[in-house]
């Protein structure tokens, strides 16, 4: 049978509080049991002690007092008091209280006192059994009696009344905070666990529906770790309905790229095929629109493979890189642009990412931009958030109000464009991958892509190397 996490929790508290009462409540118990029992058995011992020492000193006339004198009954007129008077194993003498029963003339071993049936803990006690119910048992020689005894004993029905109206008193307390721990962690356990149930509702719907737009809401009265659940399971469901997103378009997108050139591919090679033999002129036009045409779909390939490559996370590999360094280096392998040096910065990226989306920022640059002048690469240290704006300028037209929205989405083109349209999805992506944005607005003139990347302080790269 399934029980659920908050009826666990609520039993397994419950039942540590009933643990931890049972604790408290028999050491109190047996605590005042103890002393209650232990000072009737004083009391018994020095009615006993009396006696004997009455029975062992001489009267005024001289006369040595007698076990069998009445006088020595005298401490019994207290109905709680039972005495008697022994000798060997002979009764000489039993107070009246005692009617026909007999105190042991052997003392009794040590019983346990028990409130109602449970046994309270250690206490114990010499008791015998009297007219009066349980009594502590006291036995006492007298000297110089050759085997004489007295032995008293006080009844314990004032103890037990006691114990039992505490016990009861006790047992009412502890019902009393077993209810209230139940009803406590009731409405903190199932209160706090009701927000997990609505990450379950939403879960359940998603999986149902397969709508990834389902998200949790955070009311502001949430104040605890479940604030930081939900948030986070919101940034995931982000992250995966973007990654759905973006698959599924790329899968449909990149099947229409590839379906055209290969559409043309197969028509000249079948041209070839029926009529090369008869007119040599058509094989350099076929292999050459073959050629053509199976360099964009390669073209498409690979940057299909890079998004999914840098979506995945795969081969991302940062290190401190010397950004004036490495744009300089990377410079001589592009010499048509132009870098405007800022501040000496050093940022934690991965160098093959960093030169890939500076690749895929000029190049577009330089197909969009229709100018003499060389696209510029610039940078800039934020200091409030510590990272490194990266920008990269056309001179050119800029981009149209109405393209501008999408420009990053996968397969937007301008119309002299002839890539697959991937270029700017995977500059986003590796942005994205180095925890910042790409942006893109019109400078007027021409447009500048911007992207940031964490500055390597050295704090931050101490702590990183020692991974």
């Amino acid at each position: 049978m399934r029980h659920s996490l908050a009826a666990r929790l609520v039993a397994a508290y419950v039942l540590m509080t009933i643990g931890l009462v049972a604790i408290l409540g028999d050491a109190l118990m047996t605590g005042m049991a103890n002393s209650l029992i232990h000072g009737q058995e004083q009391v018994a011992w020095r009615v006993a002690s009396s006696v004997a020492a009455l029975a062992s000193r001489h009267n005024g006339q001289g006369q040595h007092l007698s076990l069998s004198d009445p006088g020595m009954l005298a401490p019994a007129s207290n109905p709680n008091t039972f005495l008697q008077v022994e000798r060997g194993r002979h009764i000489i003498q039993a107070s009246r209280n005692l009617a026909w029963m007999a105190l042991p003339v052997q003392p009794p071993r040590l019983s346990p006192v028990r409130w109602g049936i449970v046994p309270l803990g250690q206490v114990a006690a010499p008791q015998a059994h009297t007219p009066l119910g349980l009594a502590v048992v006291a036995t006492v020689s007298v000297p110089g009696s050759h085997g004489g005894r007295v032995t008293a004993a006080v009844s314990l029905n004032t103890a037990t009344r006691v114990i039992s109206a505490v016990g009861a008193g006790l047992l009412q307390v502890g019902l009393g905070l077993v209810a209230l721990a139940t009803l406590v962690t009731s409405l903190v356990t199932y209160g706090g666990l009701r927000r997990l149930r609505v990450l379950r509702t939403v879960v359940r719907r998603i999986n149902d529906s397969r709508d990834l737009a389902q998200r949790v809401a955070v009311p502001r009265t949430w104040g605890d770790e479940t604030v930081d659940l939900a948030v986070g399971f919101n940034r995931m469901l982000d992250r995966l309905q973007e990654s759905f997103r973006r698959q599924e378009l790329v899968v449909a997108e990149a099947s229409h790229q590839l379906r055209n050139p290969l559409a043309v591919a197969l028509g000249y090679s079948g041209m070839l095929t029926r009529w090369a033999q008869s007119d040599p002129s058509l094989v350099s036009e076929g292999v050459a629109e073959i050629h053509e045409q199976l360099g964009k779909m390669n073209s498409t390939l690979d940057a299909v493979l890079a998004l999914g490559s840098t979506d995945n996370g795969s081969g991302l590999r940062a290190v401190r890189v010397d950004l004036e360094e490495f744009v300089a280096e990377w410079q001589t392998r592009h010499p048509n642009t132009r870098v405007r040096v800022g501040a000496p910065v050093a940022v934690w990226v991965d160098p093959a990412l960093l030169s890939e989306i500076l690749n895929v920022l000029v190049d577009n640059a330089l197909r969009h931009a229709a100018s003499p002048q060389a696209p510029e690469i610039s940078w800039e240290l934020s200091s409030d958030s510590g990272r490194v704006f990266v920008s990269v300028r056309d001179f050119g037209p800029g981009i149209a109000e109405s393209l501008l929205p999408w420009v990053f989405h996968p397969f937007q083109r301008g119309d002299q464009s002839a890539g697959a349209g991937l270029g700017l999805t995977l500059a986003r992506t590796i942005a994205e991958r180095h925890g910042g944005q790409l942006t893109a607005v019109n400078a007027h003139p021409g447009a500048c892509f911007t992207f940031d990347v964490p500055a390597a302080h050295t704090h931050d790269i101490a702590g990183l190397s020692a991974r």
